[in-house]
């Protein structure tokens, strides 16, 4: 099973910064998640939340504030100190910085309809097409997913090869209706909860997994629960903590 970095080595550096990228790197973990918002003026910038409070010592919500606004806030030093100087990425720079190094997971965080589009034509422009391979977790590469399954099948009807990935919230079930949606749509991956029922229920796991669909994991907690989706049929989970869990299960 591959271990994702979830916004980079988060327990290491702050989230979704160039520190927590480089610090997965050069730890070896170079299959990297994170997330992608708009800005007012339309810039995918790397973010988690909705608003600046949290990680920045801005405030308000991102999607009211433009690219030059955003780019003067400290999004370093609520983690530590030594991380003042981070700043809140652009999707194009990161990019560019990590061609040919990683395979990116690419959240569509935020809701606005023309976020795939501009997705795509920032992956065209940094030359991230080329060469793409459909096999999952190649390094080089990515792939697309989102909690909102209109931008998945969007980016899907986009670009088609793309391998894109539906996340699905908390403790809810996959059942045939949902295999279903999976398939008439193309979408290449399920990407459950660790709290869902899913994880027992290994026939449903076999059916997905015989459609050529790729399985993976989101938010564990802890150790245990790594070690828990370990013995099943995902392919792949994000970590705060890849090195950890590295050390103590593999």
């Amino acid at each position: 099973m591959n271990l994702i970095a979830h916004r980079g080595l988060s327990s290491e550096a702050p989230e979704n910064t160039f520190a927590s990228f480089d610090a997965s790197v050069n730890n070896n973990f170079n299959i990297i998640e994170f997330d992608v918002q708009l800005t007012r003026d339309n810039m995918p910038v790397i973010f988690h939340d909705s608003d600046l409070n949290r990680t920045t010592n801005g405030s308000g919500a991102i999607k009211e504030m433009n690219l030059k606004e955003l780019q003067m806030l400290d999004a370093g030093s609520w983690f530590d100190k030594k991380f003042e100087r981070e700043k809140i990425p652009l999707l194009e720079d990161v990019l560019n910085r990590y061609h040919g190094k990683c395979h990116f997971q690419i959240e569509l965080k935020s809701d606005e309809s023309n976020l795939p589009q501009i997705v795509l034509n920032m992956l065209k422009n940094t030359n991230w097409l080329n060469n793409y391979s459909s096999n999952p977790y190649s390094i080089p590469g990515f792939s697309i997913t989102s909690f909102d399954i209109n931008h998945i099948i969007k980016f899907k009807n986009l670009y088609p090869r793309i391998n894109v990935g539906w996340l699905y919230k908390s403790n809810m079930d996959i059942d045939g209706e949902v295999l279903n949606i999976l398939l008439e749509n193309k979408i290449n991956m399920i990407i459950p909860n660790t709290k869902s029922p899913l994880w027992a229920n290994i026939e449903m796991q076999k059916k997905i997994s015989d459609k050529n669909i790729t399985i993976c994991a989101w938010g564990a907690e802890n150790i245990k629960e790594v070690a828990m989706i370990n013995k099943t049929l995902a392919k792949g989970m994000t970590v705060n903590w890849p090195d950890k869990a590295k050390e103590n299960l593999f």
